[in-house]
């Protein structure tokens, strides 16, 4: 498979789960200032997309990106390092929101809008990292 094709795929992949992650902040930011069971066709349907499109999107994410930097040997670069940590970020708080959700325990306020500012943050240091390529 040739890189430019897979290097499309995970882009691709990418822009869906972020899609996916950003709307698991909503949902988690309206079901924390509702009253408890106003929100539970909102929650099913996020839910729902979750399973659908947010997390296979978020394996093919990884399984694309995995094939790209064996096919290319970047595996030992210290920015690739750098930015598997921050995937690795993004994935398990994709978890937690997702978790929180199912479980019908949303967080604070406040904690949404840390975890929002960690998603963006996070994002624009794996959009750099990738592009750039600093070190």
């Amino acid at each position: 498979m040739s890189y430019d094709f897979l290097k499309a795929a995970h882009v691709a992949s990418v822009l869906v789960f972020v899609g996916g992650l950003v709307l698991l902040l909503v949902a988690n930011r309206i079901t924390a200032s509702a009253t408890p069971g106003s929100t539970a066709s909102l929650q099913k349907g996020v839910l729902r997309w979750d399973r659908r499109i947010t997390s296979p999107a978020l394996l093919l994410a990884w399984v694309f990106g995995i094939w790209i930097a064996v096919q290319s040997g970047a595996f030992s670069a210290p920015w690739l390092q750098l930015k598997l940590v921050l995937v690795v970020v993004l994935s398990a708080l994709h978890g937690m929101l997702s978790g929180r959700l199912r479980r019908n325990n949303p967080a604070g306020p406040m904690r949404v809008q840390i975890q929002s500012i960690i998603v963006v943050a996070g994002l624009i240091g794996v959009a750099f990292l990738a592009v750039v390529k600093p070190f």
